[in-house]
């Protein structure tokens, strides 16, 4: 569940749907259930606790760890075996890297070794190589890492804070922007056009999106659906459900503001 802050202690794990027509398979030679990494934060407490700490202080949480295909270690804690990847030499695998986490940021990076980024967040992109990623909450990549040094073991980085991570200037990083997606597909005109202005009251773990708070409703709005609700004065305000004509072409605008960063 995605409800409040219930992720933060919930099971996660990956959806992975595999293209039979990948555009770009040429680039790689192994791609399967084994080339998945998982990177996530591990926090000791309770997300009732946490959530309720910071509502009172203000002072947004720390995770205590993170978790690197489901395995970590934290201070004073036991030394777990490290996850262990195994490649074969001369081989290009495709790694799905997902960063399953709740806030914290993972940069990622293999020791001697390029990464070839080839898609994010679903969309094939055109190929490009770097020395590392950062990768927010909920963000993925699928990158090429030929096994091209010599026979050794090299170092999985994925080091991790809790805002925006530092630029190191003597790597070749990922700039976001210069990513391109491999087929440039137009978005058609659209049909309904809607803003949604977001809000976020800092310390107090509380959005608003259009001036109104979401609060679950005692019948969840699918359940409205089938029961025939079909405007707007059939939902709660505070589900912030808006009516829109069937095969239309949706725009939403979030425009920007000073809480972005909260």
């Amino acid at each position: 569940s995605q409800l409040s802050v219930q992720y933060v202690d919930g099971l996660r794990g990956p959806l992975i749907v595999y293209d039979p027509e990948d555009p770009l398979a040429d680039l790689y030679d192994i791609d399967n259930e084994n080339t998945i990494w998982q990177v996530g934060d591990w926090w000791h407490n309770s997300s009732v606790a946490l959530l309720a700490g910071y509502v009172a202080t203000g002072i947004v949480p720390v995770s205590d760890s993170g978790t690197f295909n489901g395995v970590g270690r934290f201070q004073g804690g036991p030394e777990v075996p490290f996850f262990v990847q195994n490649v074969e030499a001369g081989k290009r695998y495709r790694f799905r890297i997902i960063n399953q986490s709740a806030r914290n940021v993972f940069t990622m990076s293999v020791d001697s070794h390029d990464l070839t980024i080839i898609e994010t967040d679903g969309t094939p992109t055109t190929p490009m190589t770097v020395n590392q990623i950062d990768m927010l909450a909920g963000q993925r990549y699928s990158v090429v890492l030929e096994a091209n040094q010599p026979v050794a073991n090299y170092w999985i980085n994925a080091p991790f804070v809790g805002g925006a991570a530092t630029r190191n200037p003597n790597q070749n990083a990922l700039v976001e922007a210069n990513l391109r997606p491999l087929v440039a597909e137009a978005a058609p005109p659209s049909d309904v056009n809607i803003t949604l202005n977001l809000v976020v009251t800092a310390g107090k773990a509380q959005w608003n999106v259009n001036n109104v708070s979401y609060l679950p409703p005692e019948v969840p709005t699918l359940v409205k659906v089938l029961d025939g609700a079909n405007n707007a004065a059939d939902f709660n305000i505070t589900e912030n459900t808006f009516i829109i004509p069937e095969n239309s072409v949706v725009q939403i605008e979030f425009p920007p503001n000073d809480d972005d960063e909260a």
